[in-house]
């Protein structure tokens, strides 16, 4: 009644490669220019060298659920979550939980 469908090795290599251009189309620095300057995003492995105190930032989701589904790949988590977690929204407010618009 039911077929179990049999993969072969060129259905997994041709997976691999979409998900390896999907991995590369993909722009994982997105910058942002607050006050005439550009700022690029960070991650928790250069977070002392490329965050900015005066610059508010956020969670990339995309960037998350990119290296969620490539998990299993093992480099792309850690280039990601290392070098592209959090991105740059704007200036922090000089008060603490003051709301800017």
């Amino acid at each position: 009644m039911f077929r179990i469908m049999k993969i072969g090795c060129g259905v997994i290599v041709l997976g691999f490669i979409v998900m390896f251009i999907l991995f590369l189309s993909h722009d994982f620095s997105p910058t942002k220019v607050i006050d005439g300057v550009e700022y690029s995003d960070y991650g928790l492995l250069d977070q002392s060298r490329n965050e900015n105190p005066n610059i508010e930032y956020k969670p990339n989701w995309t960037n998350i659920v990119v290296g969620a589904v490539l998990i299993e790949t093992v480099i792309a988590p850690v280039y990601i979550f290392g070098y592209h977690f959090m991105e740059p929204v704007g200036p922090r407010p000089a008060i603490p939980g003051q709301v800017t618009h």
